[in-house]
């Protein structure tokens, strides 16, 4: 073989294995960044999200100014999370019903009203754990013990958002209150029971304060 075509056959050669060399490393290279970036592994907090919820209420027993005691009282809560913000600071606004019940005074009752949170959320893979602070406020609707009443409760919450697919979360939340209660109380009535008719009756037409604390646990879901 002239030299000429010894020449051209090992170029011809040298350039079918650089060629080889460099698709093997372009592969790995690709298969390093899918390794390191999976595509959909990890799903991503929307900066806008809805969070319907539903679950436990509870409010310890207190006093109210007088030094009347409210039996402790509980029921179902149920609320609508709006997100702004997602991953990191975020700020949430929700509506609240709440009806409770109450073994004596100050009896059952509906309650609506709302809450803003500030909420702090970071991310472990799928799992957003998150903790804030918040004003809870709620108007009573009145029974026969009183006409309306206010709830008003700063809020402690502490959860966690976990999405078992790419938009939809599980949504755990459980949240301390601290504040108090205010009711306009009623004439006393037929309807009265218990022990507290007489001191009730020397209060009537005033609006009375407890303070108190609660808690509430929550669970629902979350999209996107």
């Amino acid at each position: 073989m002239g030299k000429p075509h010894l020449t051209l056959f090992l170029c011809a050669f040298l350039l079918s294995i650089s060629s080889v060399a460099f698709t093997a490393e372009d592969s790995e290279e690709q298969g390093r960044h899918d390794e390191e970036d999976p595509e959909d592994e990890t799903a991503d907090f929307a900066w806008f999200s809805l969070a319907p919820e539903i679950g436990y209420l509870h409010f310890f027993r207190s006093k109210i100014g007088s030094g009347v005691e409210t039996e402790p009282r509980h029921g179902l809560v149920v609320k609508g999370h709006v997100d702004l913000g997602g991953d990191g600071i975020a700020v949430e606004l929700a509506p609240v019903y709440s009806r409770q019940y109450t073994d004596g005074f100050p009896g059952d009752f509906h309650a609506v009203g709302g809450e803003i949170t500030l909420v702090f959320r970071f991310s472990i893979g799928n799992v957003y754990p998150s903790l804030g602070i918040g004003f809870h406020g709620t108007y009573l609707f009145g029974n026969d013990y009183f006409s309306s009443g206010t709830e008003l409760y700063g809020r402690v919450p502490v959860g966690f958002t976990w999405y078992f697919v790419k938009y939809l979360g599980l949504v755990v939340d459980v949240g301390f209150l601290f504040g108090g209660t205010g009711i306009n109380i009623k004439k006393p009535g037929t309807n009265y029971t218990g022990t507290k008719t007489e001191e009730l009756a020397r209060l009537a037409g005033d609006i009375e304060f407890a303070k108190g604390f609660g808690l509430d646990l929550l669970i629902g879901l979350r999209f996107p």
